[in-house]
């Protein structure tokens, strides 16, 4: 087994990969500029978001931060995701969807203390990623790429274009699933 030499480690390596997610984007035809605003409205509201910015002339779409996950007792922190989305008309009736998702971690016993950053998640064998908290059923980084997911399957439906086509602009940083304690390690 893994344990039994130092050769034996590299072994038992079980590569995982850490995904920083820039933005997905999702492509469509036949709809006005008008129309999108709306469906994408009703979809960002009808999935919990409260409308931060909208500037159809600017083609934006922004979220106010949206509580998806708590973790930890001593410190406690809280996880929102804010959507920023970006629309712009390629060609006459033609449109591009880019959604940038942005996780704001923050100490629930000072709230000054907080970070924000892209949302990441690991990607890997199920066996490697249940040892790392974060990625756990309930883990943080679980449900951030959960309720991201969610959102961009709806746009991606909402507007006829099928998931996997998405085209998904990520970082992708090779990991040890065997050593890693979480996505960050």
């Amino acid at each position: 087994m893994c344990g039994l030499a130092l050769i034996g480690l590299a072994a038992c390596s079980v590569p995982i990969q850490r995904i920083d997610v820039q933005s997905f984007e999702v492509s469509g035809n036949k709809v006005t500029p008008a129309r999108v605003y709306a469906e994408l409205t009703n979809l960002l509201v009808g999935r919990g978001f409260d409308l931060k910015t909208t500037d159809r002339d600017a083609g934006l779409l922004t979220t106010e931060y949206k509580k998806y996950a708590a973790q930890g007792q001593s410190p406690p922190f809280d996880y929102y995701l804010q959507l920023r989305v970006n629309v712009r008309e390629t060609t006459p009736g033609l449109f591009s969807i880019r959604v940038s998702p942005f996780v704001k971690e923050q100490n629930r016993s000072n709230a000054a203390a907080f970070t924000e950053e892209e949302l990441s998640y690991c990607d890997g064998r199920q066996s490697a990623l249940n040892n790392l908290d974060s990625m756990r059923k309930d883990g943080w980084q679980t449900l951030g790429q959960l309720t991201f997911m969610n959102v961009v399957t709806d746009i991606a439906n909402k507007f006829g274009m099928a998931v996997d086509d998405v085209v998904k602009n990520v970082t992708r940083t090779p990991k040890n699933g065997f050593l890693a304690k979480s996505c960050d390690d």
